[in-house]
């Protein structure tokens, strides 16, 4: 029999496998639209179209790691394939849209560069101007350059904040209006070089350079000026996932050098509540750990918006040196459930993590008959996974309650014989496992074993303890 909670998980898990169908027709023509409409050149538009794309890009992801969690929730092994399954089609579907809205974002980028280059470059009636312009005042020719100047400045204004959303990586637009004015200054002190000297050839070449100078300089930066434009609230929610990525990729040296460039990063969080701490959970990197505890040592009991603190990510990620450092700090809450109620031991126990397990009962054994909202205890989860090991560590505390019902009525000899655990109910039986409580659909243990061998072993056990 399956228990109404496992239910609860599987239609939670088809909605949000029905949704992210949903979204990824939506941002797939978002991008498509994005690709063709490139040619336009209606920046205002482009930049709308690019980071409604994005918002959905991070709905998506935010949604496949909130189903790639409930998948470890679901008792059932069959439907837990089929979620497994789901989410690895959600995961390839979000980085072909994220590749491609990059590369169409790339694509764009290049050609609004290229119309200002050449808008840069007319005259005031909107020429394109040559090489043979002939002005005899060398005082109007510096004039017509600070104009220059200024346009280059106005346009730089205007079109920062779309660059930056259509290629934040890249290094398109990068000086800031203060650089420009600093230019502007080279300028006039030019004009009065000129002023004095007025020779026609040597202050033609003066011009020239000055003009090399701005059209040069214009398509240059570093990354750390990247980093800090005006557009800087959309740089770090870029700059958040892809530190995500790095440390759930184990790149600690990426992260490092990312995280040295940007140092403020570390307290910034991603859609679903999560910061640094958790991403060095999930992907097992103690020295970023520890970076960012240090930095506040109130994120190592930190929660997401499900409410997922360090202990909990790094023990159902079965991080265990993670977790033993973790349970050094002084300010840890290993007994922390979060939006279901359910502990770091529950998951520790649901994945088979043994020694993850023995370190949380180690460090707090009252955390062992904990129920989550279904009214399950880590008992019952280790019970319902077969997880022989787990379960004669929980005994071994004497803390553990054998008979606890959850909020079916079930006891873990209940699921373990529905889930045809063999050797997990006799285990259970062996240590003292009620056979003859009722649930609520009035079924013994007993009667949930479909094996009739085993019926009768758990029964003539049951005596023998008796």
């Amino acid at each position: 029999m399956e228990v109404s909670s496992t239910s609860v998980k599987i239609e939670e898990a088809r909605s949000y496998h029905i949704e992210l169908n949903r979204l990824y027709e939506v941002t797939k023509g978002k991008v498509e639209a994005i690709r063709i409409g490139a040619g336009s050149l209606d920046k205002k538009q482009l930049e709308s179209d690019v980071k409604e794309a994005q918002r959905l890009l991070r709905s998506m992801q935010t949604k496949i790691g909130n189903l790639k969690r409930l998948s470890s929730e679901i008792i059932s092994s069959n439907e837990r394939k089929k979620v497994e399954i789901n989410v690895s089609s959600h995961e390839k579907q979000l980085n072909q849209l994220q590749r491609r809205l990059k590369e169409g974002s790339e694509e764009i980028g290049k050609e609004i560069m290229s119309e200002e280059r050449k808008s840069l470059l007319l005259t005031r009636d909107g020429k394109m101007a040559t090489g043979n312009i002939k002005i005899a005042d060398p005082e109007i020719r510096a004039n017509r350059l600070q104009d220059l100047v200024t346009s280059m400045a106005q346009t730089v204004d205007s079109n920062e904040q779309t660059m930056s959303s259509l290629v934040h990586s890249s290094s398109v637009l990068g000086y800031t209006q203060s650089e420009y004015d600093s230019q502007k200054g080279h300028i006039t002190t030019g004009r009065k070089l000129l002023s004095k000297y007025e020779q026609r050839e040597f202050t033609e070449k003066i011009l020239l350079v000055f003009f090399f100078l701005f059209y040069f300089g214009m398509t240059s930066t570093t990354e750390n000026k990247a980093y800090t434009s005006v557009d800087n609230g959309i740089k770090m929610v870029e700059l958040v996932h892809e530190l995500a990525e790095l440390l759930r990729e184990a790149k600690d040296d990426e992260a490092k050098r990312l995280l040295t460039r940007v140092p403020n990063l570390i307290r910034f969080n991603d859609d679903s509540g999560r910061s640094t701490v958790h991403f060095a959970a999930v992907g097992g990197s103690l020295p970023l750990l520890q970076l960012a505890i240090l930095n506040n040592p109130e994120d190592v009991n930190k929660e997401d918006e499900l409410g997922w603190t360090p202990l909990m990510v790094a023990s159902s990620a079965g991080r265990a040196h993670i977790v033993r450092y973790l349970l050094t700090q002084p300010l840890v809450d290993v007994k922390h459930a979060n939006a279901n109620k359910q502990t770091s031991l529950h998951y520790a126990c649901s994945k088979n993590h043994i020694e993850i397990v023995k370190l949380l009962i180690g460090a707090d054994p009252d955390c062992i008959n904990l129920p989550d909202k279904f009214g399950a205890t880590a008992l019952h989860r280790a019970a319902s996974m077969g997880h022989d090991t787990v379960i004669r560590a929980l005994i071994s505390t004497g803390k553990c309650s054998l008979n606890k019902q959850d909020s079916e009525g079930n006891t873990p000899l209940h699921l373990a014989g529905d889930e045809d655990h063999g050797d997990v109910a006799v285990l259970l039986v062996h240590r003292g496992a009620d056979i003859g409580i009722n649930n609520n659909e009035k079924m013994t243990p007993l009667q949930m074993v479909k094996n009739s061998e085993l019926r009768q072993k758990l029964k003539m056990l049951a005596v023998e303890k008796n």
